[in-house]
């Protein structure tokens, strides 16, 4: 099977890419997903991801090596195995980011990374429920919905110990600074969850020119003699198959996922390779290195 485009990961960018790169109509995509549907209605109330937060049927549930900053204590981190990927099953906590990590990006070598660079395509995504301005979109596909004024009681008493404190108050996490205590927004729509599988996947699945298989496992990507890259080797049912790409194969299985596929691709470090007999296509060292992600201390009663 021969496409013009394949996508690996049907998560948060991969569904976004699916529904732009078929929109001409021109092209024919597949979308490559390891898990399966999320037409549950557990995946559209917001209350559902506590219910997907440890089922490792729509949940890779993966956990660091010990970590020797934290006691090598090991981290739990939650990877969606589902349509949507991640975003089907996290806490809608919608925080794009602070402005001088995308800063670090740009100055590190990457054009195009700057915060003032990435914000118009945040803004073009977005439908805030406050209405366009210079940090938030007005007519995008995502929905997004501020909390403030709707939290329990306790969280005004935490947030008034904090101004008590000298911290400062932040009313937009997704504004002008990132800094400060505040309650931050929510990516739903009228009490659903407004994400990528639903805004963008969902309404582009009827096109004739994007295909979707689900519960595939793409295990290595497949070369040309000349190096470059031509499509994916995935098991789906037990079998393995071959897809085709004329022109890109794009890896958008997260953070995890995609260097994951590169690294079985041989393409990492070699030594590392090497040593869980791996051939080494090409030595790249940073594969698969230099992940940051944040904590979240959880208090549960």
């Amino acid at each position: 099977m021969t496409y013009d485009y394949i996508i690996v990961g049907a998560g948060s960018a991969g569904c976004i890419l699916a529904s732009r790169l078929s929109q001409s109509g021109r092209h024919n995509v597949l979308l490559v997903e390891a898990g399966g549907n999320d037409n549950s209605f557990w995946f559209k109330i917001p209350v559902g991801y506590s219910h997907s937060y440890y089922d490792p049927r729509v949940n890779w549930m993966y956990y660091s090596e010990p970590e020797a900053q934290l006691h090598d204590r090991s981290i739990y981190v939650p990877r969606g195995k589902v349509q949507g990927g991640s975003g089907s099953i996290n806490a809608m906590i919608f925080v794009r980011g602070a402005r001088e990590d995308f800063d670090d990006w740009s100055r590190a070598g990457n054009p195009g990374w700057a915060y003032d660079d990435v914000l118009p395509y945040f803004r073009k995504l977005e439908t805030h429920a406050g209405g366009a301005s210079p940090w938030h979109g007005g007519k995008g596909p995502i929905h997004v919905t501020p909390m403030r004024g709707m939290t329990h009681r306790i969280t005004d008493a935490f947030l008034e110990s904090c101004r008590a404190l000298g911290l400062p108050m932040n009313e937009d996490f997704n504004g002008a600074s990132i800094e400060g205590a505040g309650v931050y927004d929510v990516n739903t729509n009228r009490g659903q969850r407004s994400h990528s599988s639903a805004e963008y996947l969902r309404p582009a699945l009827g096109r004739p020119n994007l295909v979707i298989e689900r519960d595939t496992q793409v295990e290595r990507l497949t070369f040309a003699a000349d190096g470059r890259v031509t499509g994916i080797e995935v098991r789906q049912g037990g079998e393995k198959r071959i897809f085709s790409a004329r022109e890109e194969v794009i890896l958008a299985a997260g953070a995890v996922g995609s260097p994951q596929i590169m690294q079985l691709s041989g393409l990492g470090n070699g030594a590392a390779l090497k040593a869980v007999g791996l051939d080494v296509r090409r030595h790249l060292p940073a594969v698969g290195q230099n992940m940051q992600d944040h904590l979240c201390a959880s208090y549960y009663y």
